[in-house]
Order: C-alpha cells, then structure tokens, then sequence
C-alpha cells in the first residue's frame, strides 16, 4: 500500500511541477515564491511533524481525505482548492469529500494570511488543520502540496539521499532556516527513486536570503525542481 500510493503521489507530483513549471511565475520573486513562510517545522508542517518522507500507517479510512473551508474563503479560493482535489482523484486512488463540520475526521482548511501549512496523514480525531492563505491560492499546485502532506507525505528534498542529486548552498539560506533543508537520515522512500520534479520538494530559491538559489540540482542541464 505505502508503494503504491507513494507512486501514485510521486505521478502527481511529477505533473504539478511540469504545471508550475509553464506558469508565468518569476523565478527570481523569491519572497512571493516563499507561501510556506509559516513558522512550522521545515516552513509548512504542523506538529507533530514526521520522521520519514511516508507516514503509511496514518492513511485515510477508504482513501478519502474530508474537509471543510473556513468561512472567509471566496468562491475562486474554493474552487482552487477543488481543482487541487480533481487532479488528486483523476491520477490515484484518492478521493475528496467537501463535507460539515458535524462529520467525523475531517481536514479544517483556513485562510488565515499566515503562510502554507498542513498536518501530516490522517491524525484519527475530530478535526485536523491545514492552512491556505490567499497566496498559497495562486493556483492549485501549492495547495496540492499541502493535501499530499494531509495524505501522509513530508518534503522530497529532505530525504537521505538528496546530497546525490542536488546540492544545498548554505550560503544563500536565511539565517534561522537552516533546519527546513537538513537531511533526515532516518527518511523512508516506500523503495521508490528521489524525484527532483517532485511538487514535495522546494523550489530553487525557497527561504533564500539574497535572490540566489538555496537549492540547485547537480544535473547541470536540468531545470524543472520543487514546487
């Protein structure tokens, strides 16, 4: 199941980034480029925070994640999110139930104007939270990103083996963020390659300091990474 539903994760996540890849977003707006700037653990991850890339022991009952929209979301905000939730049930086994706030084990979406964050896999209470601030509704790939970690899934970039496939440059990272980028030794790939195009993973200038890339990939000749 925990290979399974990583590929089908790692399918999506290779076509949320030829997606963003084509948008006319500046590579260079590295603070706008920044939606995850919400002071959780590695940017975007409410507690408690994983200790490996899959959490397949935190699946959703019958491959269904619910939520909910907090009040103050607009109708273009919502179908956004909607979008999100279509591409998620055309390319796995994933469905998505907008539902009330009398259901049982649902995902509570705010808006607040704080930045991207979602709790990990399914937390079996009542509610759990997740967070999308206008920005982070831009378009549908970001808050793809946070449904895929709602699933069960933490950042690409900070498995084991990102050192062989792209390179951190410490340098360019804003002070007091270094953590988001430290590698976890003990991360689980579900036996499935790293993935560089991953919607998971950062985009080349996410928490950088100066304007220049805090992730680059070694392949020279490649340019599509991260969200």
């Amino acid at each position: 199941m925990c290979k399974t539903l990583l590929r089908n994760s790692l399918t999506i996540a290779i076509f949320l980034a030829f997606s963003w890849a084509v948008m006319s977003i500046e590579q260079n707006d590295y603070d706008d480029h920044n939606p995850e700037l919400a002071g959780y653990f590695e940017g975007d991850i409410m507690p408690d925070f994983p200790t490996r890339n899959g959490f397949p022991n935190r699946k959703w009952p019958n491959n269904t994640i619910k939520y909910v929209f907090s009040s103050n979301f607009t109708e273009a905000q919502k179908e956004t999110v909607r979008q999100c939730c279509r591409e998620l049930e055309n390319r796995t086994c994933v469905r998505c139930r907008e539902t009330i706030f009398l259901d049982y084990g649902y995902v509570y979406i705010k808006n607040d104007p704080v930045g991207c964050s979602s709790q990990v896999g399914c937390q079996y209470t009542w509610v759990q939270n997740m967070n999308l601030g206008p920005n982070c509704l831009k378009n549908y790939v970001i808050a793809c990103h946070e449904f895929i970690h709602a699933l069960g899934f933490s950042h690409a970039h900070n498995s084991y083996d990102r050192d062989d496939h792209v390179r951190v440059n410490w340098e360019n990272v804003q002070e007091g963020e270094e953590s988001n980028f430290q590698k976890r030794e003990d991360s689980y790939d579900c036996l499935v390659p790293y993935d560089r195009e991953s919607a998971m993973g950062y985009g080349p200038y996410v928490f950088s300091k100066n304007g220049n890339e805090t992730i680059t990939p070694l392949d020279g000749n490649y340019t599509g990474m991260g969200q």
